[in-house]
């Protein structure tokens, strides 16, 4: 039998549970605040079978394969530091069993900071209709403040979205293969691996160059997700 892999982070909800927010990151830039999940559906685990964290992820049903070579995955294990799993753990714990607390505690931070975009789940998913109605109340009442993600969460966001969205917050749908209809016109986002030759006409993300390498362009440079209108499409290269 093999060696048992340790886990290296370990959390549960209790006291010293909260959300964590950062300043952007390489991908975003700064002043695109970040609250980020974990990715997945089972706790983070490298492909040699080492388990990073105890805690699992926020993506379960949205995908038909959540395997290891999902792209948010592979970047959640490539920055997994200890710091950092304990910030994406705690995030994700509140997001799933205690959503009202997340929301305080990151409305806390919105009032505490000077604020003017967020980003939901760089890394992760909405984990509950619940949580994404208190999306929603919380760019209702701070319309000073642009809020955007994207999702896969087509069913839910129907639901909650199809009538009376604040217009500073913005849903990108993420698109891979045509998986999704669009019925409300949500800003797409779509992954081109190649296979979809229409997509060529589509404007690109230029964060990532069409060899699937990063160009330093961040998200506070381009801003064209943060104020996505309806409709709108996007693509990126496959990386």
């Amino acid at each position: 039998m093999g060696k048992k892999k340790d886990i290296k982070c370990v959390n549960y909800l209790n006291g010293d549970t909260h959300v964590h927010v950062s300043n952007g990151n390489t991908k975003t830039g700064r002043g695109v605040y970040c609250v980020n999940t974990l990715a997945g559906d089972k706790p983070l685990t490298k492909k040699d079978g080492t388990q990073l964290t105890n805690v699992g992820g926020t993506c379960g049903g949205c995908c038909e394969h959540c395997e290891i070579d999902c792209y948010a995955i592979r970047a959640q294990i490539h920055y997994s530091t200890i710091d950092n799993l304990k910030m994406w753990s705690d995030n994700t714990i509140l997001a799933k069993e205690a959503p009202e607390k997340f929301f305080e505690e990151l409305e806390q931070y919105i009032n505490r900071e000077f604020v003017s975009a967020v980003r939901y789940h760089a890394m992760g998913e909405i984990p509950s209709r619940e949580y994404l109605e208190y999306m929603v109340d919380l760019a209702r009442r701070y319309p000073h403040v642009q809020f955007y993600t994207y999702t896969k969460r087509f069913e839910w966001i129907e639901q909650v979205c199809a009538k009376d969205m604040p217009d500073n917050l913005v849903i990108n749908v993420s698109i891979w293969h045509k998986n999704y209809d669009n019925p409300l016109q949500f800003p797409e986002f779509i992954y081109d691996d190649g296979t979809e030759k229409e997509l060529k006409d589509v404007p690109h993300c230029p964060a990532v160059d069409r060899n699937g390498h990063e160009t330093g362009i961040t998200c506070a440079q381009c801003r064209r997700c943060i104020y996505a209108k309806k409709g709108q499409r996007t693509a990126v290269y496959a990386h």
